[in-house]
């Protein structure tokens, strides 16, 4: 179960990867989507590219962050975007994962297409 200091954290890095998404021209279209398949995090767009974006947070380097985002949990991804786009007449997605650890934001854009 997630420690109130570790929710924070991932809610503060949450917030920093959408100011981050911001600054490049996307909208944020919703945080923390439930889905009956997980949460999603952030869903993006900037005009037709729309973005699913898992963000994984780490006060210490010494865990890559990038790298907690395995098959299994992308599986989870796919299926919670597929249910959110059913729902919103959205047909092409991609999926990026941001890594924000001590600090430093790194997003791996098209994690989808192997950029991880």
């Amino acid at each position: 179960m997630p420690t109130a200091k570790s929710m924070q954290l991932g809610k503060d890095g949450e917030h920093r990867a959408a100011q981050d998404y911001e600054t490049t021209g996307f909208v944020v279209l919703q945080r923390n989507v439930l889905t009956p398949f997980g949460e999603l995090d952030l869903i993006v767009a900037r005009g037709e590219d729309v973005r699913i974006v898992e963000v994984k947070t780490r006060s210490s380097a010494a865990f890559g962050a990038e790298h907690s985002v395995n098959q299994q949990k992308f599986r989870r991804m796919k299926r919670a975007a597929a249910w959110w786009m059913r729902r919103h007449n959205i047909y092409s997605v991609s999926f990026d994962v941001v890594a924000i650890t001590a600090g430093n934001i790194q997003r791996f854009e098209g994690v989808d297409r192997g950029a991880c």
